[in-house]
C-alpha cells in the first residue's frame, strides 16, 4: 500500500510501509528510509515519501526439488507456493535458489521492478540480476534466503 500523496505524513506510516512495527526507530538517514524516498545521497525531507510505495510483499511457502528451494510452477516439477503470484500483472513462475543462484522468472521481461527483498536477507538491486530477455533474471554468490525447511513461510518483498 503506497503512502498517501499529500497532506499529512508520520514517521509511523513511514515505518508500516517499511513493514516495521509503527514504534519502531526511524531515521531519515537510514538507508531503508533514503531507498524508499529514492533519495539515495544529499538531503532528504519528508515530502520525499509521499506517494511512495515499499512494493508487493509475498508470501512463499517453501518447497523442494533436486536442490531448489522456494516456489517453481514448472508443469513437470511444482514445488512451494507463491502468493500473491503476479507482479505489475505478470505472473511469478518461479522464485528459486539452488547453488548459490537466486533465480525470479516471470512470464513477461518486465524490468519495471527495482529491488527483491526475500526474507532477512539484504535486498538485490534488479541492476545486480542478470537477465535473458524473456523474464528470467538471475544473480550468483547468493545465500540461499529460504532455508531449507519445506512447508516453512518466508516473506518476499518485490518493488
Amino acid at each position: 500500500m503506497a503512502l498517501p500523496s499529500s497532506g499529512p505524513l508520520t514517521a509511523a506510516m513511514i515505518n508500516v510501509e517499511l513493514g516495521r512495527a509503527a514504534d519502531a526507530p526511524f531515521s531519515l538517514n537510514g538507508a531503508e528510509e533514503r531507498g524508499l524516498a529514492g533519495k539515495l545521497a544529499g538531503a532528504i525531507s519528508f515530502a520525499d515519501f509521499y506517494g511512495k510505495s515499499n512494493g508487493t510483499l509475498y508470501t512463499v511457502t517453501v518447497g523442494s526439488a533436486f536442490g531448489q528451494y522456494g516456489y517453481a510452477d514448472d508443469s513437470s516439477n511444482p514445488y512451494g507456493s507463491l502468493t500473491p503470484f503476479a507482479w505489475n500483472g505478470k505472473y511469478i513462475s518461479a522464485l528459486t535458489w539452488l547453488s548459490n543462484r537466486l533465480t525470479l522468472t516471470m512470464a513477461a521481461n518486465d524490468t519495471t521492478w527495482t529491488s527483491i527483498k526475500i526474507g532477512a536477507a539484504a535486498a538485490i538491486n534488479r541492476t545486480s540480476f542478470s537477465a535473458n530477455g524473456s523474464g528470467l533474471f538471475f544473480i550468483d554468490g547468493v545465500a540461499n534466503p529460504f532455508g531449507t525447511v519445506v512447508g516453512a513461510t518466508v516473506q518476499a518483498r518485490i518493488k
